[in-house]
């Protein structure tokens, strides 16, 4: 992407974009705004206002898009990681990349950090169909770890927006004190001694301190870290990058001890 296009970093995606527009497609506002008026001073009904919407939706999407792009890929310059426009939804592993449909992973960040294999990407997919659907779009970040674990999953209960359909089946697990206030823990049946090993007292009290705010999964030897809103500025990214070296830190032992 040339970045001569952006002489300054991008810190707020959302601000960027209509800075953006303003001062690149100024002409093709002033445009727009003056046949939308006209269409719809002569021509007011529902199809009139259903294609002003869609033009002016689809032309703030595709510069959306853009600037987004940029923004994750100068992000991944300042930790040095590189950048994909998107990938395959057969590189992930997740159970919640089976949710929904019209799935796809894109702004894709991969690297390494302290010798773990990290990618950090945006998921997008939409649960219903018409009017009756609903697209969500999550950061994520996954992490690679040295052991295979059994599917776990810890639903934070700040999450509220999030589809948990993809945890039937499981077991809920009780842990000790008050992280059930906070968290849901569902395991395989039969996996429950694993997860009491993972989640000893002090790692249960170090989530509650730093991270409640998030959801995350162990499928195999993968960790992924679910953010569940798409994040947009500099700020959050790089407490989402740090939090994630966190954790990683914080079950690398006890990870180690199961799959040992």
């Amino acid at each position: 992407m040339d970045q001569s296009q952006s002489p300054l970093p991008i810190d707020n995606a959302t601000s960027s974009v209509w800075s953006y527009i303003f001062s690149t497609y100024l002409v093709a506002v002033i445009v727009y705004v003056c046949l939308s008026v006209l269409l719809l001073y002569f021509f007011l009904n529902q199809i009139s206002i259903i294609v002003v919407v869609l033009i002016g939706s689809y032309g703030y999407s595709f510069i959306y898009r853009k600037i987004k792009g940029q923004f994750t890929q100068e992000f991944g310059q300042s930790i040095g990681f590189t950048y994909e426009k998107s990938i395959g939804l057969e590189s992930v592993s997740g159970k919640l990349f089976a949710v929904g449909h019209s799935q796809s992973v894109f702004d894709v960040l991969s690297g390494v950090y302290h010798d773990t294999a990290m990618r950090i990407f945006s998921f997008q997919f939409t649960v219903g169909y018409g009017r009756d659907s609903h697209t969500y779009c999550y950061t994520v970040t996954e992490a690679t770890l040295a052991g295979n674990v059994p599917d776990i999953f810890l639903y934070s209960k700040e999450h509220q927006g999030i589809s948990v359909d993809f945890l039937a089946g499981n077991e809920t697990v009780e842990l000790e004190g008050d992280f059930n206030a906070y968290f849901k823990l569902r395991v395989p049946k039969g996996y429950e001694q694993e997860a009491y090993q993972i989640f000893t007292p002090d790692v249960m009290a170090s989530l509650i301190d730093k991270a409640r705010g998030v959801s995350f999964e162990f499928v195999g030897n993968k960790l992924y870290i679910y953010a569940t809103k798409v994040i947009l500025k500099r700020e959050e990214m790089q407490e989402m990058f740090d939090l994630s070296q966190f954790l990683v830190g914080l079950f690398r032992k006890n990870v180690g001890e199961v799959t040992g």
